[in-house]
């Protein structure tokens, strides 16, 4: 959130906490552990896949699974003291929380890529204060599984790559979404290597615009 300052969010029995811990040289300064979402039961786990993002000086987006939905909650920073918004419905039903990943596209606006059912989806949201406007939720692949393994990764101004599952049982794939306001234009669903468990614990780095670095799992 700073040179010297970092978000974190975390479980916290069902719940979703955060912490601010400041650093100093090799020293880690932990402030206040900070409840952010209560999650009730095991059922309503409010930390699982919880993805936080910085969306302007001092303000962070974390998007969290609760039930079987997405939610997204707006977290304002002062020093080490965290005072979260109002918990808002980002997507509902058929597992959409699983696999989220958030990005953020500009000041005040992120696209969270996720499950929907068998199906990887995506949505943009903008945000004024800590009210969060939730865009039209729009399929990115289709197919069995293909959402397993989704991470998203600005690539240029309002364009976003998203590796994920393929089709093929072991395929990793990729996909560039197009973003105007909240409208997701979705690009040809690419197959990028073919392997055993290729798709399998990708991770991808920008190193230029329009260029990226992906490392993932093929076999042992």
């Amino acid at each position: 959130v700073s040179s010297n300052k970092v978000f974190v969010a975390h479980r916290s029995g069902n719940n979703l906490n955060a912490i601010i811990c400041t650093i100093n040289g090799t020293t880690i300064t932990p402030g206040v552990d900070t409840l952010i979402v209560i999650g009730e039961t095991s059922s309503n786990n409010a930390y699982q896949y919880a993805s936080a993002v910085l969306i302007d000086t001092n303000k962070v987006f974390v998007a969290h699974r609760y039930g079987t939905d997405m939610y997204g909650i707006i977290c304002n920073i002062n020093g080490t003291t965290i005072t979260a918004g109002t918990d808002t419905l980002l997507t509902d039903g058929n597992t959409s929380y699983y696999q989220l990943s958030a990005v953020l596209l500009e000041t005040n606006k992120v696209f969270i890529s996720h499950r929907k059912g068998t199906n990887l989806n995506g949505v943009v949201c903008t945000i004024s204060g800590t009210t969060i406007t939730v865009g039209t939720d729009t399929q990115l692949a289709s197919g069995s599984n293909v959402y397993t393994a989704a991470i998203a990764q600005l690539i240029d101004t309002n364009k976003v790559l998203i590796t994920h599952r393929g089709t093929s049982a072991n395929a990793l794939n990729g996909v560039v979404c197009t973003i105007i306001g909240t409208t997701i234009t979705v690009g040809t669903d690419t197959q990028l290597a073919s392997g055993s468990s290729a798709y399998a614990n990708a991770s991808i780095v920008a190193i230029s615009t329009n260029k990226v670095f992906v490392s993932h799992r093929n076999g042992s």
